[in-house]
């Protein structure tokens, strides 16, 4: 298993095993509350230092896909096949 934390603590995501990643955002409660699960064989992730995106690779076909937080659900907005190493830079 494997998890990341944005830098500000508001968002955290994990891949459980290799088939499952789940995003959690904190709350004005101060609790995280689940906003994506996915069934998804991946090999690499990341998350956005402000956390209102993540990139996961596809473990079978290394496609890359960018989701970016709208109204506090996640949202696929890009897709690139053939990537094996991806990353966000420290600006996001």
């Amino acid at each position: 298993d494997r998890v990341k934390i944005s830098r500000d603590g508001q968002t955290i995501i994990a891949v459980l095993g290799i088939g499952k990643v789940i995003v959690w955002r904190r709350n004005e409660n101060l609790r995280y509350d689940k906003i994506y699960e996915k069934e998804e064989f991946i090999s690499e992730f990341d998350l956005s230092p402000g956390g209102d995106s993540y990139l996961i690779v596809s473990q079978d076909n290394a496609v890359m896909k960018v989701f970016i937080l709208r109204e506090n659900r996640y949202q696929l907005i890009f897709e690139e096949p053939n990537q094996t190493k991806v990353n966000f830079d420290s600006t996001g």
